[in-house]
């Protein structure tokens, strides 16, 4: 219920974004800066649509292209339309080098994924929307990331990264660093069944555990109690042992 409500939030907040342009300017929407977007006024959820559109081949072929973005309002379009220049004597050649030139304005700078944001990471060569939106979740799930080794662990992160040998981990490790952060903790002396199950390093089995050697021996006095459960293996241990807090 409450991951619901802060979506139903979230949306709501998505269509309460003003738009309010730094400055009106003429522009080619195709592969334009992500900063440029923001100069002219468009939120977020908008300019992560745009990304996914060009990121899946999508091109900018007249002003209607840009009106035909999700989320796009027909008052913002009419306000940005006079300002839309494509090079139509050019077209075929962009066509043709599109995506080359999308790849080159991948940033090069590290991200911390700790305080990146989608579109931050989307700056990242390598990352697409698909895996902005899966190292969000995951960095929310877990409460914070403490090592890159935890993003190698994300859905999809082992597959190879189109023809190259590599694996799409692999391919934007260098690019990404964990910045000094404190995860979020969960306080194993007063948590919920429901509330340890909702930690990905925590099942159902291994949160109903915690929960009954608490029950039956009283508060726990150190961390370290944790790992005289049956079901806390060494690897387990040190994997949680960042997320959980005695008062």
């Amino acid at each position: 219920m409450p991951d619901q409500q802060a979506s139903k939030k979230k949306q709501q907040n998505h269509q309460k974004e003003p738009f309010q342009p730094d400055t009106l300017f003429a522009f080619n929407p195709n592969d334009l800066p992500i900063q440029k977007w923001r100069q002219l006024g468009l939120p977020d959820h908008i300019i992560l649509n745009i990304k996914s559109y060009e990121e899946q081949g999508g091109y900018f072929k007249t002003k209607e292209d840009v009106a035909d973005i999700y989320g796009m309002k027909q008052k913002v379009f009419a306000e940005l339309a006079p300002y839309i220049q494509l090079d139509n004597k050019k077209k075929k050649d962009q066509d043709k080098r599109h995506k080359k030139k999308r790849s080159r304005t991948k940033k090069t700078a590290k991200v911390d994924v700790n305080n990146a944001d989608s579109l931050d990471l989307l700056n990242v060569k390598g990352i697409g929307p698909f895996y902005a939106r899966m190292i969000l979740q995951e960095r929310r799930k877990l409460g914070g990331f403490v090592n890159k080794e935890q993003i190698k662990q994300i859905y999809g992160m082992q597959k190879k990264y189109r023809d190259d040998s590599l694996t799409i981990y692999q391919n934007i490790q260098d690019r990404l660093f964990v910045g000094p952060a404190q995860p979020k903790q969960i306080d194993i002396n007063a948590a919920t069944v429901d509330r340890l199950a909702d930690h990905p390093y925590i099942d159902y089995n291994l949160a109903e555990n915690i929960v009954n050697y608490r029950k039956q021996h009283g508060p726990y006095d150190s961390l370290a109690d944790v790992n005289q459960l049956y079901l806390v293996n060494d690897d387990l241990s040190r994997k949680l042992e960042p997320y959980l807090q005695l008062p």
